[in-house]
Formats: C-alpha cells, sequence, structure tokens
C-alpha cells in the first residue's frame, strides 16, 4: 500500500498595505504601510505512475502541482507550479515539535518563510471504504 502526505501550513511574506488617509494641511492621500502579509495551504502528495512524489496543493491564490518532493528525517523540499506562471521552489528543516519551518523563493513571487506540517497515512485514507471498515 503506497504512503501519502497530507501537508497544511502557512506561508509569511514581506509587503505593503495601500491606502487612502486624511492628512492635516494635505487632505486625502494615499498611504503606503509596511505589513506581513500570510496566507494557509494545503495540499497532498503521493507516487505517481513512474513511482515520482507529486502532488496538488490549494491556496488563496488558486490551484498548483507539486513536484520534485523528497522528505528526509531532517529535510523537505518540493517545487510548487501554479499554472502559466513560474516555479516557487520550498526548503523546510523539521523542528523538535515535529513541525517544518522554512523558506521559498520565486522570480515573480519574491522570497519568503513558511511553516507546515506533513501527514503521513496510506491511500487507503483517501477511500470511503476505510470509514465503513474502521
Amino acid at each position: 500500500m503506497n504512503k501519502i502526505y497530507l501537508l497544511q501550513g502557512i506561508i509569511f511574506q514581506n509587503g505593503s498595505i495601500y491606502g487612502i488617509g486624511n492628512k492635516p494641511g494635505i487632505g486625502s492621500a494615499a498611504t503606503i504601510k509596511p505589513a506581513m502579509i500570510f496566507a494557509m495551504f494545503h495540499g497532498i502528495v503521493g507516487p505517481n505512475v513512474l513511482n515520482e512524489l507529486t502532488g496538488e496543493m490549494s491556496d488563496k491564490w488558486g490551484e498548483s502541482s507539486i513536484t520534485n518532493f523528497e522528505l528526509t528525517e531532517n529535510t523537505l523540499t518540493y517545487i510548487k507550479h501554479y499554472n502559466g506562471r513560474p516555479p516557487i521552489h520550498y526548503s523546510f528543516t523539521k523542528k523538535e515539535d515535529g513541525s517544518w519551518s522554512g523558506k521559498y523563493s520565486g522570480i515573480d513571487c519574491g522570497e519568503g518563510e513558511a511553516n507546515i506540517h506533513v501527514v503521513e497515512t496510506f491511500e487507503s485514507f483517501l477511500s470511503p471504504e476505510s470509514i465503513k471498515n474502521g
């Protein structure tokens, strides 16, 4: 029975908030303030027909595919591909609590940090039969 990996995480990236404010003596003016941008993501990875670990991921920017998934005792790396966009490279190190922390980088998204939980299970988890069979 094949192992699969369920992924749940959050990304962080320095960014800016743009708005309109009222400045004394000037009136309405554009404002730009630094902000920490964050977003949750979730995904699933398992072996494809070539026995490579690949999968799918979803976040507020849409659906993406996962390739080059490599998991060792202390490191996790993968590449995320949105349709029509450059790849985003992720690299994590395992923490003492079992979660993973790391960084990502891509041409059009820049760099940021991320935390992720990885749950190892089996393909049978995805079957309604597993509920009936206890």
